[in-house]
């Protein structure tokens, strides 16, 4: 596998296209200028204090994280830990969402950003926005209920017999929304990555078109209409000449 490569995790039986789910956010607040939190419904607050981050995409976010090492083989313990450099976790969200559309500031006294999932919401980590890329893209909700989002860009080719061993902090549950989660290691190509329903789709669309096609090309056949054919103007739509 050649570098660059990209290591995601991935959901499955999420629905973050609910309407109630995806429209619960403030995104004046996540940019830090003035503008409503009543948007954030059922989740403006937590035991009486303001969120912030507000709003029921924030408070489920995806709070396991990975830790990547190299090894020569799978049968050794001697491996080592991908850096900074191999394994960033820095350029990985939309530039757009992190110079716009994302702004942190510290947490007021009458604010917290710990909800219902019973952790502080890593939105915002000083100095800067960017710090926390992880949540800028969980943000961007999902289309359909089985994802992937990017997690950290690998800079490291790796050769046949080689290992990668993961360290997972398993933190977030999938049991409740009965779905599954899984991490997946990819090459990066012309395209930025595989994306197969989005192939299948054309095939499905071109193939009904080409039997469409076919179809009306033999009912014009069997039944053959006259271009420009006068007597098919209706009489009372005729213009005298």
């Amino acid at each position: 596998m050649d570098s660059p490569m990209r290591f995601s995790y991935s959901l499955t039986n999420y629905y973050q296209n609910f309407r109630l789910y995806v429209k619960s956010r403030s995104d004046w607040q996540l940019a830090d200028v003035d503008g409503p939190t009543d948007i954030c419904t059922p989740l403006e607050s937590f035991n009486g204090i303001d969120l912030y981050p507000c709003g029921l995409v924030a408070n489920s976010f995806f709070n396991d994280t990975f830790e990547a090492s190299f090894c020569p083989s799978c049968n050794t313990s001697e491996c080592t830990i991908l850096g900074a450099d191999e394994w960033q976790r820095t350029g990985i969200s939309w530039h757009s969402d992190r110079q716009t559309k994302f702004n942190a500031r510290a947490v007021e006294a009458d604010e917290t950003n710990t909800g219902p999932a019973g952790f502080p919401i890593p939105f915002p980590v000083p100095p800067s926005p960017g710090d926390n890329e992880d949540f800028i893209i969980w943000m961007r909700a999902a289309g359909l209920p089985t994802f992937r989002k990017l997690y950290s860009k690998v800079e490291r080719s790796f050769s046949g017999g080689d290992c990668i061993r993961v360290n997972i902090s398993n933190n977030y549950p999938v049991d409740p929304f009965g779905g599954t989660k899984s991490i997946i290691l990819e090459e990066v190509n012309w395209m930025n990555g595989r994306n197969s329903f989005l192939g299948a789709l054309y095939i499905v669309f071109g193939c009904c078109a080409i039997i469409a096609s076919v179809g009306f090309g033999i009912l014009q056949h069997q039944n053959p209409r006259k271009l420009a054919d006068p007597d098919l103007i209706p009489a009372d739509a005729r213009v005298a000449a």
